[in-house]
């Protein structure tokens, strides 16, 4: 199949009011390439964001491995990027990513976003009523500048910007870019795990098997918003990982030599993803937190 754009962004995503920020922030971080963003997740996006091919979305009430590798069978980009939905891109980021990986790597390397976690109060994702749309996009690079410039090495208060990742001693990149060609004929994530913490680590040991490796990018991509524990909208993450990690420990031996998995996976994971509705289905963010609370 011919590749529609460079870049598919995709964004297992719960917080449909970040996401024209999200997507503004991305006008200014990918300039040189193309892009299409492919939000998957229970709750519709806001009025007015989809307005052509270059904004998609897709509704599932899955656990965040499940709507990602949806996200990425929906893809047509030749890479693949991996985010969230709390995050502000920065300034010229992605295109040096990319830039990059063309120069230096294969495609069975995977690169690791590498980001930097802040206070959420330090990140304004609702345009202010002062700003016109049309200059929302560079208020949205400013203030990505601002806080890289105020909270230079070795990054004062912030929680921390992590260079190098690992899990259960695999290095490992959470917010991946690779090739997304070979990401499917991988199989993409292993989606018995609910959050991609192990899956990554999964995915980085099937990709060691065939010689590739996983590189940390150059650059800081984004700026994420720092919810720790069990916090906010958070808790169904945290729970996951405990839970990845235990199963993990227990499958690895069996998955050390493997290279290839189904992709098709998905299916096997539940329709609702249970620590995020305990209840059954809700259709709006202020009905999940409700319950949360």
């Amino acid at each position: 199949m011919k590749n529609k754009f460079d870049l598919s962004v995709v964004i297992a995503g719960i917080r449909p009011q970040n996401w024209k920020a999200v997507y503004n922030s991305l006008l200014f971080s990918c300039k040189n390439y193309t892009f299409e963003l492919i939000f998957v997740g229970p709750f519709k996006p806001p009025r007015g964001l989809i307005k052509d091919d270059t904004i998609k979305f897709i509704q599932d009430f899955g656990a965040v491995s499940r709507a990602s590798q949806i996200g990425a069978d929906a893809a047509s980009g030749k890479l693949v990027f991996f985010t969230t939905d709390d995050v502000i891109f920065i300034r010229d980021a992605i295109d040096t990513v990319i830039t990059s990986y063309y120069k230096t790597y294969s495609k069975y390397d995977i690169i690791g976003m590498r980001f930097r976690e802040l206070d959420p109060s330090r990140i304004n994702f609702t345009k202010p009523k002062k700003i016109n749309l049309k200059d929302y996009p560079e208020y949205l690079a400013k203030m990505a500048d601002d806080c890289l410039v105020n909270n230079a090495a070795p990054f004062k208060n912030e929680p921390y910007s992590p260079d190098y990742w690992f899990f259960q001693g695999i290095p490992i990149a959470c917010q991946i870019l690779m090739d997304l060609k070979t990401f499917k004929d991988l199989g993409g994530w292993d989606c018995s795990f609910d959050y991609l913490v192990a899956p990554a680590a999964d995915l980085g040991m099937r990709i060691g098997n065939l010689g590739g490796n996983v590189i940390q990018s150059i650059t800081e991509v984004s700026l994420a918003a720092y919810w720790p524990g069990e916090s906010f909208d958070h808790k169904p993450v945290h729970d996951s990982c405990v839970e990845d990690t235990q199963l993990f420990e227990k499958t690895r031996h069996r998955n050390v030599s493997r290279t290839h998995i189904d992709f098709n996976n998905w299916e096997q994971s539940p329709e609702v993803w249970v620590k995020r509705f305990p209840e059954g289905k809700v259709y709006e963010y202020k009905q999940m937190m409700e319950k949360i609370k």
